[in-house]
């Protein structure tokens, strides 16, 4: 199994939005996934299932108890291949318990490490900060697809993210994601801002920004609210041209064709 963990450092960055896409166009190309949800907000699992949130046993239990039962999961419906660990209430206080355990950033890599014949892509979808959900995330995932959003401010969270992946790396004594590269995020062509925040993202770290963008669209805006995505005809044409893309250059990276070479962000 291979895991990508979606991570930015910063909130409303689109982490949620890639997460969601990225298994369910895996999922298409028959895949079977599994999305983990670790962000305490519950987005994705709001998205997948239920914007009243769900009842009943998730990812916080399964970190706890050790293992991923099938008590732990939902299979999303209507999309046969797709189960998700949600976020439940109890994910809320996980990061307290988490930080008694002996290896604390190890817990999701040995979870999925003994259910990886199950199924073939895990995509984790990471809270906004960068505490011991997020640090799990990046102990376990062979790559970190980072969305941006186009504004130099949003830059911030990249740069905690890049830090936060080289101190676990020079700590040594497992494994540690490397980030497969930054998207675009909300990228509007009429807004000066978007050409001046991908210019400076060539320039500090030119071989991990994607050709790929996820363009704004207003369509997208009521994609949760139908449980729907944007590879379902119809529901959002721009993303439906977005996404496929982006999935192709993810998995292009994760394998090895894009070779990155170490950069400096600013």
């Amino acid at each position: 199994m291979r895991t990508i963990a979606l991570a930015s450092g910063k909130g409303g960055s689109g982490k949620t939005t890639l997460a969601i896409h990225l298994a369910e166009g895996l999922r298409r190309q028959g895949r079977r996934v599994l999305l983990v949800d670790l962000d305490p907000t519950g987005h994705a699992t709001a998205w997948l299932l239920s914007l009243a949130g769900v009842d009943g046993k998730g990812t916080a239990d399964a970190l706890r108890e050790d293992r991923i039962e099938d008590d732990h999961l939902r299979l999303v419906e209507g999309r046969d291949g797709l189960h998700i660990l949600p976020a439940t209430l109890a994910l809320h206080s996980a990061s307290k318990w988490i930080a008694g355990e002996p290896r604390p950033d190890e817990i999701l890599r040995g979870l999925l490490h003994d259910t990886g014949e199950r199924w073939d892509y895990a995509i984790v979808d990471c809270p906004p900060d960068i505490g011991s959900l997020t640090l799990n995330a990046l102990c376990a995932a062979d790559g970190v697809v980072a969305p941006v959003l186009p504004s130099v401010l949003a830059l911030g969270g990249l740069r905690a993210l890049e830090a936060t992946i080289g101190k676990l790396q020079r700590r040594g004594g497992g494994q540690v994601a490397r980030v497969l590269g930054y998207v675009l995020f909300a990228a509007d062509p009429r807004e000066n801002v978007t050409s001046e925040a991908r210019e400076l993202l060539r320039r500090e770290a030119p071989e991990k920004l994607y050709r790929a963008e996820a363009r704004v669209s207003t369509a997208a805006k009521v994609l949760p609210l139908r449980r729907e995505t944007a590879w379902d005809e119809g529901a959002d044409p721009r993303g439906a041209e977005d996404y496929p893309a982006i999935l192709r250059e993810t998995l292009a990276r994760l394998e090895g064709g894009a070779r990155l070479r170490k950069t400096k962000l600013l």
